[in-house]
């Protein structure tokens, strides 16, 4: 049975990293890139646990809190935590979480929106949309069903909004490697 590690290796490793981007020992394509990485750095230092692992790890009945977008790099921020298998029986189990997505060059999320049982309407969003979207808070997301597909991040999630409507929908956001789920002490 895999146990969640603490990263004290992983915080070591960035705290280097953030010290050879801050003295220039690292060089980037663009400042907004070394900006984004260096935010991404400490970020990481405000979470105690993180896996790869998706087996491990269930968004079902999550809400989304926030999402910020830097660069390629797509976060999404559950201030309730979501449910890691290995914890507890409690729903969602954790105390607050994010994931990091790496994008890939497509800048384009899909929803699939369900309103009736015979009518199904296709949108595009860019990834700045979907954010944009979430942040003003003109769209909550509940996560509900996950499938595992290499090189996609694809969820079923109710889409609430402000008018108090809610839409089933599939939300598929290409990316290049898989998310990097991260989180606080367990609840208890």
């Amino acid at each position: 049975m895999e146990r969640y590690v603490r990263n004290d290796y992983e915080k070591k490793d960035l705290e280097e990293k953030l010290r050879m981007i801050e003295s220039g020992e690292v060089s980037f394509s663009s400042w907004e890139e070394a900006e984004a990485q260096a935010r991404l750095f400490q970020q990481a230092r405000k979470y105690s646990f993180s896996t790869t692992n998706q087996d491990k790890i269930s968004l079902h009945d999550c809400y989304l809190s926030n999402a910020e977008l830097n660069g390629n790099r797509l976060t999404l921020y559950f201030d309730d935590g979501f449910m890691h298998a290995d914890i507890s029986d409690n729903w969602p189990n954790t105390e607050n979480a994010k994931i990091d997505l790496l994008l890939s060059s497509e800048s384009e999320a899909y929803l699939i929106f369900y309103e009736t049982d015979d009518q199904t309407v296709f949108t595009k969003y860019t990834i700045q949309q979907v954010v944009d979207k979430i942040t003003t808070k003109e769209w909550e997301l509940e996560f509900y069903y996950e499938e595992n597909e290499p090189q996609k991040f694809i969820h079923s999630c109710w889409i609430h909004t402000q008018n108090l409507r809610s839409f089933l929908s599939t939300l598929i956001i290409p990316i290049q490697e898989p998310p990097i789920f991260y989180w606080n002490t367990p609840k208890r």
